[in-house]
């Protein structure tokens, strides 16, 4: 375990029209490797609930792989199928 703690770790986050996955990435010798994927079925109505289960299934992925409540990934990727609204206020 004392090895995943010390990974650099990398959150992924796919945001599809129907539903939205989550992946956990450690660094390794050969690159990157997945050690946590969830897929989540979303709202299309409410981005704030998606957001919020997103939030979620990021914290609850990173205390799995690293064992701890409270970890920081090194960087976040985010893939959209479609445009993103960023509300910069």
């Amino acid at each position: 375990m004392a090895e995943q703690e010390s990974s650099r770790l990398h959150l992924g986050v796919e945001l599809g029209g129907t539903g939205c996955k989550i992946a956990i990435y450690k660094e390794a010798d050969s690159g990157l490797e997945q050690v946590f994927l969830e897929k989540l079925e979303t709202s299309q109505t409410d981005p704030s609930a998606t957001s919020a289960a997103l939030v979620e299934a990021g914290k609850r992925g990173l205390a799995i792989v690293t064992g701890q409540e409270s970890t920081l990934a090194e960087s976040l990727g985010v893939a959209s199928f479609g445009p993103v609204c960023l509300d910069k206020s």
